[in-house]
């Protein structure tokens, strides 16, 4: 990644101040809604979640890490946020995610800094999988 410009996003549709031209494409999950690129991660991991209420936040966790999608710290459990959160300088950590609780209490954190790139990377990773969730650009 060049530099920290990759993770200055303004907006949750991840245009930053360098963005050449401003992107606010909208998605629909499994044919409903219409939420931003930051908004579509956060409800597909928030519906995979919901049909698996069983599973832990550390499985959670590892079921969407294992599709080895190009953004760091896409999904953490709490700790692992805490832990990141202990050692960063940066104002804007908090603002970087948005927590989910889950059926069982547990707390995970999903990464909303999404860019075009990393979006289409994401779209295609979860598409492939057999969860019977499918994003689309509207």
């Amino acid at each position: 990644m060049s530099g920290d410009s990759e993770n200055l996003f303004l907006d949750e549709n991840g245009n930053t101040e360098n963005s050449p031209t401003k992107d606010f494409s909208r998605y629909s999950l499994n044919g409903n809604g219409s939420y931003s690129k930051g908004g579509i991660v956060y409800e597909a991991i928030k519906l995979y979640a919901e049909k698996n209420p069983e599973m832990s936040a550390q499985k959670i966790v590892e079921a969407w890490l294992s599709l080895s999608i190009n953004i760091s710290n896409l999904i953490e459990t709490d700790e692992m946020w805490n832990r990141r959160k202990e050692l960063t300088k940066d104002a804007r950590f908090e603002s970087k995610s948005k927590a989910l609780t889950l059926h069982n209490g547990e707390i995970i954190h999903i990464s909303n800094q999404f860019n075009v790139n990393r979006i289409e990377n994401f779209i295609n990773c979860v598409n492939a999988q057999n969860w019977n969730i499918r994003i689309e650009k509207l």
